[in-house]
């Protein structure tokens, strides 16, 4: 049986704007080509310039190599995406072993403890959040936003891929290797 989950999806209404931001989960885009329906430069623009691995022209490479088609979260305040989060499904078996949950939580357990953490395996399977590049994991966010819709909007695609994680029978949902610099101000 897996915990119960809550998703808060909104705030009170406020000085930033409206509440509600709608998200959307699209997969299995048409062998890429729909991934520019998407809208590729409003995606890419979420990203920022050190958002290479969760950027479109890496998407196409990843979707390609991909044994199962990724998700792309979309968060909207009206027409304006303002939050994106590209996430990618992983097997046991995966030959990702960086990008596997239960293999880098087993290594670290072992480096800090000692001791094997035989229940890492049950991590998987997993949704690995961010480009399909171990090294760079992040959600992307709009430019201007205020620290609270900031928060809401990276909330908003991160709960998303934690309701699809569960729906779809996944152990667990990861970042594994966000930069230190990368963060989402208090608000």
């Amino acid at each position: 049986m897996r915990p119960p989950r809550c998703c808060l999806l909104s705030a009170a209404r406020g000085a930033d704007g409206p509440a509600l931001l709608e998200v959307t989960t699209h997969r299995d885009l048409a062998h890429l080509s729909r991934l520019d329906d998407l809208g590729t430069e409003r995606w890419d623009a979420l990203f920022g310039p050190r958002g290479f691995y969760s950027a479109s022209p890496w998407l196409r490479h990843a979707q390609a190599t991909a044994a199962t088609a990724p998700y792309y979260f979309t968060a909207a305040d009206g027409p304006e995406w303002v939050g994106a989060l590209p996430a990618y499904q992983l097997e046991q078996d995966t030959p990702y072993v960086f990008c596997s949950p239960g293999t880098v939580v087993d290594f670290l357990y072992r480096q800090a403890t000692g001791d094997d953490a035989l229940w890492a395996a049950g991590l998987m399977p997993a949704l690995a959040c961010g480009g399909r590049n171990p090294s760079h994991t992040k959600a992307g966010v709009a430019a201007g936003l205020g620290p609270r819709r900031q928060r809401e909007a990276v909330e908003a695609v991160v709960e998303a891929a934690e309701r699809q994680a569960w729906a779809t029978g996944m152990e667990s949902v990861s970042f594994l290797y966000v930069d230190e610099d990368d963060e989402v101000r208090p608000g």
